[in-house]
C-alpha cells in the first residue's frame, strides 16, 4: 500500500516537473522570439511564435504576436488568415478580438486587397456599439476608403455613424475636401485651346515646357512651308514637306493637350489616394 502511495506521489511529482518545465520553456520561447523581432529577424520570428503556438495556444501575447510578426515578414494573407480565425476564437477578450479584426483590415490595406473591408467594418458596427474608440476606427476607415475606392470626384460614397462627423481623422477630412473639390482639367477645353492656339491645352494642363516646343514645331514648320510656296509656288516640294508637318503637329498637339489634361487629372488624384492609403496604414 505504501509502494502504491510513493509511486502515484513521485508519478505526481514528474508530471509537475514536466509541466514546470514546459510553462518555462514557453516563456523563455517567448522571450526569444521577442528578441528575433527586436534585431529585425522577423521570419525566424514568425518560426518560434509558430511553434509556441502549438504548443500553448492560449498563451498570453502568443496570438498577437505570430500575427504581428508574419505582417513584419510581409506574409500579409497569412497574418490575416491568422487574425480571422483569432477573431472568432470565444475565449479570447474582447479586447483582443478588435485588435486580430483591425489586424485584418492592416493587411488587407497591405495587400491592397479592398474587397474585404467593408464586410469588416460593418462587423464592428454591430458588435463593438459600445466601444467608442472602435466606433470612430470604423468610420474613420471607411471615409477613407469612400476616396480610395471612387472613380471621380463627384463619385464617392461614405457610410458614416451619425453623430461622428466630429471624430473624423483631419488628414482624412481635408483628403476628402481635396478629391471633392480640387479643380480637374478638362481634356475637351484643353483640346480647344490647342485647335485656336498650338500649345495652350498643353499649357492649361500645367506642362508649359510642351505647349511652348508645340508652338514652336508647328509655327516653324508652318513659317517653313509658308516660305516654300511663296517662292516657287504650289509645286513647292519644301511647301508641301513642311506643310505636312506642320499639320501633323498641329494634329498631334491637339491630342497631346488632351492627354496631358487627363495626365494632370490622374496625378491628382493618385496623390489624394496615396495619402489616404498611407493614412489608413497608420490608423490604429
Amino acid at each position: 500500500m505504501h509502494i502504491k502511495t510513493y509511486l502515484l506521489l513521485a508519478l505526481f511529482s514528474g508530471m509537475a516537473l514536466v509541466s514546470s518545465a514546459q510553462i518555462d520553456s514557453t516563456a523563455k520561447g517567448l522571450s526569444f522570439g521577442q528578441y528575433l523581432v527586436l534585431t529585425g529577424q522577423y521570419h525566424l520570428a514568425t518560426l518560434e511564435f509558430e511553434r509556441l503556438y502549438f504548443v500553448a495556444p492560449q498563451m498570453p501575447g502568443v496570438q498577437a504576436a505570430l500575427v504581428e510578426t508574419n505582417r513584419m515578414n510581409g506574409s500579409y494573407d497569412r497574418a490575416r488568415s491568422y487574425a480571422k480565425t483569432f477573431s472568432l476564437l470565444p475565449q479570447n477578450s474582447t479586447e483582443e478580438i478588435h485588435l486580430f479584426k483591425k489586424e485584418m483590415i492592416l493587411n488587407s490595406l497591405l495587400l491592397r486587397d479592398l474587397v474585404w473591408i467593408p464586410s469588416i467594418l460593418a462587423d464592428i458596427r454591430m458588435t463593438a456599439a459600445s466601444d467608442f474608440d472602435m466606433l470612430r476606427y470604423a468610420d474613420n476607415m471607411s471615409l477613407g476608403l469612400s476616396i480610395l475606392s471612387a472613380p471621380n470626384k463627384s463619385t464617392h460614397y461614405h457610410l458614416h455613424i451619425p453623430g461622428m462627423e466630429s471624430q473624423h481623422d483631419e488628414v482624412l477630412v481635408q483628403a476628402l475636401r481635396d478629391w471633392t473639390e480640387s479643380p480637374r482639367k478638362s481634356p475637351l477645353i484643353a483640346g480647344a485651346l490647342s485647335t485656336f492656339i498650338p500649345g495652350a491645352g498643353k499649357v492649361y494642363a500645367g506642362k508649359w515646357k510642351d505647349g511652348l516646343v508645340s508652338l514652336l514645331f508647328v509655327g516653324a514648320n508652318a513659317y517653313t512651308a509658308y516660305r516654300g510656296f511663296s517662292s516657287t509656288g504650289i509645286r513647292s516640294p519644301y511647301g508641301w514637306l513642311f506643310g505636312g508637318l506642320s499639320a501633323g503637329f498641329y494634329i498631334g498637339n491637339i491630342y497631346g493637350s488632351q492627354k496631358a489634361a487627363r495626365i494632370y487629372n490622374h496625378e491628382l488624384e493618385s496623390k489624394i489616394k496615396a495619402n489616404v492609403y498611407s493614412r489608413l496604414v497608420q490608423l490604429r
